[in-house]
C-alpha cells in the first residue's frame, strides 16, 4: 500500500515537471522587404526586431530547427543564405538566379530549392555543396516547394501553369494534383499527418486546403476575411495554426487549421517570407523549487 503511494506520488512529480517546464515558445520569423531585413517576434507579434540586415528583396523562409538555422532567399542579390536563429554567422550557400522557395531535410542533410528564371527545383547538401537539378521539365515558375519526408514526396507549386503537383524525392513520378481554380499558387505547406496540403494564391486572394492527393478542395480563407495578396505560408503544427504573409495588406497572420479564428499577428511590414519554430522553455528557479520540494517530500514519505 505504501509503495503504491509513493509511486502515485512520483507520477504527480513527473506530470508536475511536464506540464512547468516542458511548455513552447514559438517564434516568428518574417521576410520583410521593406526594411529590407529578415525578422523575428514572438507568437503575439510583439518585440519586432531585425537579425538579419544588409538584404535587397529576402523572399521565401524556411528553418532548420535541428541546427538553430533561418534560410531565405533574396529575389534581388539572387541567391540563397542562412544564419543562427540570432542572426550571427551569415553564410552564402547558393547563387542563383530569382531563387524562390526553399524545403529543407536536415536529418539527411539536403536542401531543395527552385528558380523560376531558370524554370528548376535543385537539391544540394545544406551548406550549399553538391548542387543538381532535381527537376526541369515541366516547371516554368515554381514559387513554392515542400517536403513529405513520410511518402519521400515533394511538393510544388507552378503560378504560370496554375497547378500544384508533386514527385518523388529523386524528381521521378512528376503527378498532377490540381490544374483548376489557381491563378498564382505561391506558398504551399503540408500536414502530413492528417494528409493535408494548403497553399496560397495571392491572385484570387485565398487560401485552401486539400487532401494530399488534391481531393477535396476548399477555401478556407478568402477576400473576405482581409485576404489581400498572400504568399508564403507556414504551419505551427504544436498549436494548431496556420499563418500566412501578405504583402498587399502589409500583414503577418494566423488562423485555426480549418481558417476559423483569423487574426492579425503583425501589422504594417512589407512581409513577403514567413516561418515559425518553437523552442522547449528552459525552467525558471520557481519550477526547480518546486521539483526539490515535491521530491523532498516523496523521499521523506520513503524513509518513514
Amino acid at each position: 500500500m505504501r509503495k503504491n503511494m509513493r509511486l502515485k506520488h512520483l507520477w504527480t512529480l513527473v506530470v508536475l515537471f511536464i506540464f512547468l517546464a516542458g511548455s513552447l515558445n514559438a517564434t516568428i520569423l518574417i521576410a520583410n522587404r521593406g526594411v529590407p531585413a529578415i525578422q523575428s517576434a514572438d507568437d503575439q507579434g510583439n518585440n519586432l526586431s531585425n537579425i538579419v540586415t544588409g538584404l535587397s528583396q529576402p523572399t521565401f523562409l524556411s528553418v532548420d530547427n535541428i541546427n538553430q538555422k533561418v534560410y531565405w532567399s533574396d529575389f534581388s542579390q539572387n541567391n540563397i543564405k542562412r544564419a543562427n536563429f540570432d542572426g550571427s554567422d551569415i553564410e552564402l550557400l547558393i547563387s542563383v538566379v530569382r531563387p524562390t522557395d526553399i524545403a529543407l531535410d536536415p536529418s539527411s542533410n539536403t536542401m531543395y530549392y527552385s528558380s523560376i528564371t531558370e524554370g528548376k527545383i535543385f537539391k544540394s547538401n545544406l551548406d550549399g555543396s553538391n548542387s543538381s537539378v532535381l527537376l526541369s521539365s515541366g516547371v516554368p515558375n515554381v514559387d513554392g516547394i515542400a517536403l513529405d519526408l513520410t511518402n519521400d514526396k515533394l511538393y510544388f507549386t507552378d503560378a504560370a501553369l496554375g497547378t500544384v503537383k508533386r514527385a518523388n524525392l529523386d524528381g521521378t513520378g512528376i503527378e498532377t494534383l490540381v490544374d483548376s481554380g489557381l491563378i498564382s499558387a505561391i506558398g504551399i505547406e503540408l500536414d502530413v499527418a492528417n494528409g493535408k496540403m494548403y497553399w496560397a494564391d495571392q491572385s484570387t486572394e485565398s487560401i485552401k486546403i486539400a487532401n494530399l492527393d488534391g481531393s477535396n478542395i476548399q477555401t478556407i480563407l478568402s477576400s473576405a476575411d482581409g485576404l489581400d495578396a498572400p504568399f508564403d505560408t507556414d504551419i505551427d503544427l504544436a498549436n494548431g495554426k496556420l499563418y500566412w504573409a501578405d504583402h498587399q495588406a502589409r500583414t503577418v497572420n494566423r488562423a485555426n487549421l480549418d481558417g476559423s479564428g483569423m487574426e492579425v499577428v503583425i501589422s504594417g511590414i512589407d512581409a513577403f517570407g514567413v516561418a515559425i519554430f518553437s523552442e522547449n522553455a528552459i525552467p525558471e528557479p520557481s519550477t526547480y523549487f518546486l521539483m526539490m520540494v515535491g521530491l523532498g517530500f516523496f523521499f521523506r514519505r520513503k524513509a518513514s
